[in-house]
């Protein structure tokens, strides 16, 4: 087992071995540190963490490839189109683009609306809600599970699927993988039990529509499931752990707070202010597929690199004063859904449920506090806030 902490702050801890940073309240200043820093070699891999750096691995996928070796999420043939590497991956990624265009993603406003609103209902009339686990995943999960086409009733279950193959608890790498590795079969199997359903009882869902891409000979099987199980993954995570970064810095800082209530004109700019603030998936991995050489820091042949996205929306030399939030920022180039072919698929989907729960859960509730004695633990891996409770 390897456990260093090369890199590290005063709170953000990466435990290299097991691929699990841990990005702290002191992240801001980090990671502004490190847009100037071209890269550092640890006993995992290579890291490249200036913004020059960043930029070129993401669009040079002939030299950083992102196959299936360069990070394990429970399949062994690799998620689809995540770690593809062109030109395959052109192919898969067009089958995908118009499941969530701004056009698609936009009909399910309403929709979305009262979701929102439904979690809200819960504890309407409680002096305090566990965000966490009241709002933020039943709320981003019952979107993506609606759109997949997947029972809401099963949502326990698969959020255990989803911490089984995110943040497996264990001891070595060779454990988590065995994790990963139980819970992508279970994943698996829910997912073609489902899709046999679909081929003779089809649904208005995405299911349906890969069961689509079967019959007309444009996917196999085993392509559709490792399609589904990227998308399941996403889906339950990501968005989720952006609302509970969100509304703890909301929670702790009530002029920002104030400012939204105020005036609903700053939600669009907001929403790209705390995406570029949080960065719920900071690290893209790659493997470098040649020798290369990066402002003068070689990288080796067969080196895993992890690839720091966080960074260029902390770099001084594009963002004016980044440690601090400003909900009016207008110039904001942050790279949190990275950057090149493999910019997330459903980053528009993800910025719709940003501005309706922004808007939804402020008009209902516009006064919050962290309790007195509440102290905010962020998870490892993908960032989030553990059972962050909010007080009314």
């Amino acid at each position: 087992m390897t456990d260093t902490t090369t890199l590290k702050s005063d709170v953000t801890v990466l435990r290299h071995g097991l691929n699990r940073a841990t990005w702290g309240d002191d992240t801001p200043r980090y990671w502004t540190r490190m847009s100037g820093e071209v890269g550092q070699r640890t006993e995992s891999g290579v890291w490249l963490t200036s913004t020059d750096a960043v930029e070129f691995a993401f669009r040079h996928p002939e030299i950083f490839s992102s196959r299936p070796d360069a990070a394990f999420y429970g399949s062994a043939g690799g998620l689809i189109p995540l770690q593809i590497d062109p030109p395959d991956h052109r192919r898969y990624r067009r089958m995908l683009e118009p499941l969530f265009s701004p056009k698609r993603v936009g009909q399910l406003r309403e929709e979305i609306v009262k979701l929102a609103n439904q979690c809200i209902d819960v504890f309407d009339q409680r002096p305090s809600c566990d965000f966490s686990t009241e709002f933020a995943l039943p709320f981003t999960s019952g979107v993506f599970l609606n759109l997949l086409g997947l029972p809401l009733e099963g949502l326990d279950s698969f959020i255990v699927l989803k911490e089984n193959v995110i943040r497996p608890s264990a001891d070595t790498e060779e454990e988590a993988n065995a994790i990963r590795t139980s819970a992508g079969a279970e994943l698996r199997e829910l997912f073609a039990s489902h899709l046999d359903i679909r081929k003779s009882q089809p649904t208005d869902d995405l299911l349906s529509y890969f069961v689509g891409l079967e019959n007309d000979g444009e996917v196999t099987r085993e392509e559709t499931l490792n399609m589904c199980h990227l998308l399941f993954i996403a889906g339950l995570d990501t968005v989720s752990g952006t609302l509970e970064c969100m509304f703890a810095d909301l929670a702790r800082t009530p002029e920002l707070r104030e400012q939204i209530v105020a005036d609903n004109d700053v939600i669009p700019t907001a929403v790209e202010e705390f995406l570029r603030w949080i960065v719920t998936s900071p690290i893209a991995l790659r493997i470098a597929v040649e020798d290369v050489e990066i402002d003068g820091f070689k990288i080796r042949k067969g080196e895993v690199v992890y690839i720091l996205h966080a960074t260029p929306g902390f770099d001084p030399d594009r963002v004016a004063v980044p440690e601090q939030i400003d909900l009016l920022r207008e110039d904001n180039p942050h790279a949190a859904f990275g950057l090149g072919i493999h910019r997330c698929l459903g980053s528009h989907l993800a910025r719709l449920e940003l501005d309706v729960a922004l808007r939804e859960w402020h008009a209902r509730k516009p006064t919050y506090t962290l309790p007195a004695d509440y102290t905010v633990q962020y998870t490892p891996g993908l960032r989030g806030v553990e059972n962050l409770i909010l007080e009314f």
